[in-house]
């Protein structure tokens, strides 16, 4: 198979403590090329196989840079069981920045 040598925009976390613990995802601004088209309050969605979760993105002060995940993390981090050390991977189409394919890499247990 041919590669089209096309990459496609994505955001990868590591999910640590806090992740598994409070309501929210933030998003690193390193993503800024993706977050850049979310208005200030807006709703991405992620799916893996079958299974889709809306979430509502949010621009966070003082400078709004930053995104976070809100309603609809928690949700996505129960259904999937996301723990400590695993990756979750965010992929976007290359005519969206609002749909993602989800893949997640579950921390190897030792």
């Amino acid at each position: 198979m041919e590669s089209s040598g096309l990459i496609l925009p994505k955001f990868i976390k590591f999910l640590s403590n806090a992740e598994t613990k409070f309501d929210y995802l933030d998003i690193s601004t390193a993503y800024e090329r993706i977050t850049a088209y979310w208005t200030r309050r807006d709703h991405i969605t992620a799916y893996l196989g079958d299974r889709a979760w809306k979430l509502e993105v949010k621009a966070r002060k003082p400078n709004r840079q930053r995104k976070t995940i809100l309603e609809g993390w928690i949700q996505l981090r129960e259904d999937l069981g996301l723990a400590v050390g695993d990756v979750l991977i965010l992929e976007c189409p290359t005519n969206s920045r609002h749909h993602f394919s989800l893949q997640v890499i579950k921390q190897a247990v030792a």
